[in-house]
């Protein structure tokens, strides 16, 4: 935590004076987790509008997302932000190089200038006393024989020109100097101003290139509900398709104890028919039988009606004889 607190103070300026800004909102604890790890990377960040700087982790994401999303961000995040880390870093220790470097740069060119006037100064002066040397010598012979004051008169005048000539040497070597130390002093802020501004780019850029993953991310997200929502389709109908086959089993098992039993009705029925049939059969029969009886019924009634007229006119005729014999 003290680490968290203690990059929280450092990042919060950059070294182009913008201001980070933060995001405060709601988190959920799986979110926290996931912030709390990326909080320990370097911060990545964006220039926005008028140079105003904010850290792109912290742009606004959709509250419901689902749970197969997170190893999808975190695969997509991990080998982002290494490069970023390694880019910010070697920025850092650029612009650490430079400000320790600015100093002693400023210091050795103060004392390569001293050193050079005092040098030059040296020359100069030695050149002016071989100079001096040169035309005392040459002076003194004819001065021998010349006035003591004006010879001292000549000398004083000889010294001053000889002065103001080396100290008009100094001032154009000075001036020689200033402009060229000008002149690098030009070069080399027209070097940072591109460095930074190259820099700037460098950050627009990536800063461009997070906005789009930033909506590839997105477009995923809703591609990836899409398919959620599909697979749930697809699992409701799935189990549709079961309960119907669950269902077809049952009416098929249904059907085939109606068709067991429809079968043994019929063969139920058959068997009764056969019976009927036969039944009929045997009433044919009987009535065959019957009929016959009836007809053998009717010859013997015949016979009888027959024979009992016979024995009647015999009755007849046993009573008539005894009268007969009287």
């Amino acid at each position: 935590m003290a680490d968290l607190k203690s990059k929280s103070k450092l990042d919060s300026k950059t070294p182009f004076g913008g201001k980070l800004r933060r995001c405060t909102r709601s988190r959920s604890p799986l979110r926290q987790d996931k912030d709390a790890e990326r909080a320990r990377l370097p911060w990545v960040i964006q220039l926005h509008g008028e140079g105003i700087l904010r850290p792109s982790l912290c742009m606004e994401r959709g509250k419901n997302r689902r749970e197969g999303i997170k190893p999808l961000v975190l695969k997509l995040a991990i080998p982002l932000a290494l490069p970023l880390a390694g880019f910010v870093f070697s920025t850092i220790t650029r612009k650490c190089r430079t400000r320790n470097r600015a100093p002693s740069s400023a210091s050795s060119r103060e004392g390569s200038l001293s050193m050079d006037f005092s040098e030059s100064v040296s020359l100069y002066e030695s050149e002016d006393e071989e100079s001096s040397r040169g035309q005392e010598e040459a002076q003194r012979e004819p001065m021998e024989h010349c006035d003591p004051s004006e010879v001292v008169r000549v000398q004083c005048s000889e010294k001053l020109e000889g002065e103001i000539s080396s100290l008009k040497c100094l001032v154009s070597a000075m001036d020689d100097r200033a402009s060229e130390s000008e002149s690098q002093f030009q070069d080399y802020r027209d070097t940072k101003e591109k460095e930074s501004l190259f820099q700037k780019l460098q950050i627009m850029c990536l800063g461009f290139q997070l906005e789009c993953l930033e909506a590839r991310n997105q477009r995923l997200e809703a591609t990836i509900a899409d398919q959620q929502t599909a697979l749930e389709k697809l699992e409701e109908m799935r189990a549709e398709l079961k309960w119907l086959r669950r269902e077809g089993k049952k009416l098929a098992k249904v059907d085939g104890l109606h068709l067991h039993e429809a079968r043994r009705q019929a063969r139920i029925l058959g068997a009764r028919e056969a019976e009927l049939l036969q039944m009929k059969e045997e009433l044919r029969y009987v009535k065959d039988l019957a009929d016959q009886l009836q007809e053998e019924k009717k010859v013997l009634d015949r016979q009888m009606d027959s024979l009992a007229a016979k024995y009647q006119s015999a009755s007849e005729v046993t009573k008539l004889q005894p009268f007969c014999s009287y």
